[in-house]
C-alpha cells in the first residue's frame, strides 16, 4: 500500500498540492475553532511538510509556538520548541528534510499534527515505515490530528499492535473523527 500510495502523491502536480493544502487548512482552522480554547502557552507538534505532504502552513496561524520532531542521541523522536523560519536542514529521520537546531528546548506539544502516507476512516494511520511516531505516540497524552489529501483517505489501512489511532483526520475535503 505504500508503494501505491507514494505512486498517488507523485502524481499531484505542485499546484494541485498547494490547492489541497489551502483547502485543508481552512478545514484545520475550523477544527481548531471547535475545539477551543486550546492552551497557547502549549505549542503545538507541527512538522516542516516535505515535498508530497499536506503544507499546513498556507493561511494557517497559531498565537503559541510549534514544537518540530527532533531525534534524541538515544535515537528516540521528540519535540523542541522552535519557529518555522529557525529550521535547519537535517538528516535525522534518515532522510533530508527541515529540523530545530541542537539547542532548541524540549516540550511537550498538547496537540500534535501529524503526517502520515496513508488514514482509514476509522482514524488508523499508515506511516513511512519506522515507527517513530507510534513510538512517541506510546506516552502521549495530547490530541493526535492527522493531516492528509482526500486521496490518502481509505476504508482501511493495514496496521500492526504497537498502531495508534488518530483522535481527527483533517483533509482536503472533511474533518473525520476517528470512529473508534
Amino acid at each position: 500500500m505504500r508503494a501505491e500510495v507514494r505512486a498517488l502523491l507523485n502524481s499531484l502536480n505542485e499546484d494541485l498540492i498547494l490547492e489541497k493544502s489551502k483547502l485543508l487548512v481552512g478545514h484545520l482552522k475550523k477544527l481548531f475553532i471547535s475545539l477551543a480554547p486550546l492552551n497557547h502557552d502549549h505549542p503545538i507538534g507541527v512538522f516542516a511538510p516535505m515535498k508530497r505532504e499536506p503544507n499546513w502552513r498556507h493561511g494557517f496561524e497559531w498565537a503559541g509556538d510549534f514544537a518540530f520532531p527532533a531525534i534524541s542521541s538515544e535515537g528516540a523522536m521528540l519535540f523542541k520548541r522552535c519557529a518555522f523560519d529557525q529550521l535547519e536542514v537535517k538528516s535525522d529521520f534518515g532522510v533530508e528534510l527541515l529540523g530545530p537546531p541542537k539547542s532548541a528546548a524540549v516540550v511537550t506539544p498538547q496537540v500534535l499534527l501529524i503526517p502520515g502516507l496513508a488514514f482509514s476512516l476509522k482514524g488508523e494511520r499508515l506511516g513511512k515505515g519506522k515507527g517513530y511516531y507510534d513510538k512517541y505516540l506510546d506516552n502521549f497524552k495530547g490530541l493526535k490530528i492527522g493531516l492528509a489529501f482526500n486521496e490518502q483517505i481509505f476504508p482501511s489501512v493495514p496496521v500492526e499492535a504497537h498502531d495508534h489511532l488518530m483522535d481527527w483526520i483533517v483533509s482536503d475535503s472533511e474533518v473525520l473523527e476517528s470512529r473508534r
